[in-house]
């Protein structure tokens, strides 16, 4: 039970979101964590819980988790509760997400797009820092569905986060990907 009062690793080193993804309509940001892990006074200014996401994301209609952490950091009831989905896909850290993640994510998000496309609700998209699972799959969810090539995709993500993709393998991997220009 101590293990879950802790705070990830390196995840004061990042604040919480910048700004969505108009386009997208998605913005990274990091996990949010309970309120008990902010008890003490010295750790109270870090405070990002789902909560201060609903707060500051006032038109937030889903939000995403792909850590891989089951269960996830925080009850996603206090989402749910408040009319907001949410859905949980484990995406292991590290290594360049699977395709099958991908093709999951991109199915969620194209169902929200399509039941919202009358309304401004947007995406909150999350791993635990929002920076390389994160960066990665809204980078390859620009190339692929929004035909962003992938140095506009990584650019238009650093700008959004505020944080540039840390893991160059899945640097190296979205400029690999090769999206044919349909010729008329």
């Amino acid at each position: 039970m101590g293990r879950n009062k802790k705070i990830p690793d390196r995840w004061l080193d990042y604040h919480p979101m910048k700004e969505a993804l108009y386009d997208a309509r998605i913005v990274p940001i990091k996990c949010p964590l309970p309120i008990s892990r902010f008890q003490n006074e010295a750790m109270y200014q870090y405070r990002w819980t789902p909560a201060d996401v609903m707060h500051k994301i006032p038109n937030l209609g889903l939000v995403i988790d792909i850590t891989n952490k089951q269960p996830a950091y925080y009850d996603p009831n206090e989402f749910i509760h408040n009319g907001i989905d949410f859905v949980k896909i484990r995406c292991v850290g590290h290594n360049v997400p699977d395709d099958s993640v991908f093709f999951r994510l991109c199915d969620v998000i194209n169902t929200f797009l399509m039941r919202n496309s009358g309304n401004d609700r947007i995406i909150a998209l999350h791993c635990t820092h929002g920076i390389n699972r994160t960066g990665y799959l809204i980078c390859r969810y620009l190339i692929e569905h929004l035909r962003y090539s992938p140095q506009e995709a990584i650019h238009t993500f650093s700008l959004k986060r505020g944080y540039p993709i840390e893991r160059e393998n899945y640097i190296e991997d979205l400029y690999k990907i090769y999206i044919p220009v349909a010729v008329y």
